[in-house]
């Protein structure tokens, strides 16, 4: 009997100093702010944005806005979630998240949120942020979702860079990008890798706004339109 208390109070010891992930899986976070901005999305109409981020139980990451002053309470809208037991990005590939205003052209304002990661399936350096385009007409919603950054180890001696910039022209928003590369340099301050190139110039592109978000006119009925 003494036997059986002494092992009980033991247990239950070892039970309050062990980490939660060893007694009933990987405890998951709260939300953590990691972004805040007021914005006037039209004249004369403010609302508050918080950018929050939180790891799942298996390891996987959550990306959510929520909006104060469109309605009576908080409206949240999931950015991004994936990772853990799939094969996207998790809480531990994440490198930054970023939050800031966006012009939408004719006095209204939107957000951009910058996501970027280790790419999960990639080599060790390889990098890319993924930028989502947030209106707030009615309610915050999706206007758009892109890869903005690309940066990656075409070898040992040349690394691949790539850039998207974003303007709204009109009623559309119109992207350029441009790539660039980075040789590692020999002894007389030359590139090791001759064919270390990138192409000059910038690949411009155009997505037409339709109803609510812009869309790509040139991606089939089953593409979404995100790149």
């Amino acid at each position: 009997m003494v036997l059986q208390i002494m092992f009980r109070a033991g247990l239950l010891g070892l039970l309050l100093v062990l980490p939660w992930s060893s007694r009933a899986g990987e405890k998951p976070d709260g939300d953590r702010q990691v972004g805040k901005l007021v914005l006037e999305h039209e004249p004369g109409k403010k609302i508050e944005l918080s950018l929050t981020r939180a790891r799942t139980a298996d390891g996987g990451l959550v990306v959510k806005v929520v909006a104060k002053g469109l309605g009576p309470k908080p409206v949240p809208l999931v950015i991004y979630q994936g990772g853990g037991d799939d094969d996207g990005v998790g809480d531990e590939d994440v490198r930054g998240v970023v939050l800031k205003p966006f012009e939408l052209g004719n006095g209204i304002k939107g957000a951009r949120i910058d996501l970027t990661f280790r790419v999960p399936d990639g080599k060790k350096k390889d990098v890319q942020t993924d930028t989502t385009l947030i209106g707030f007409a009615g309610k915050p919603h999706k206007l758009l979702q892109l890869t903005t950054e690309r940066a990656r180890d075409r070898s040992k001696v040349c690394r691949d860079l790539e850039s998207t910039e974003l303007k709204v022209e009109g009623t559309d928003l119109g992207t350029a990008t441009t790539k660039q590369v980075e040789p590692a340099l020999g002894d007389d301050d030359l590139p090791i890798d001759k064919s270390c190139k990138a192409p000059s110039g910038a690949v411009k592109k155009v997505y037409r706004w339709e109803k609510d978000h812009f869309v790509d006119p040139n991606a089939s009925d089953d593409d979404d339109g995100d790149d």
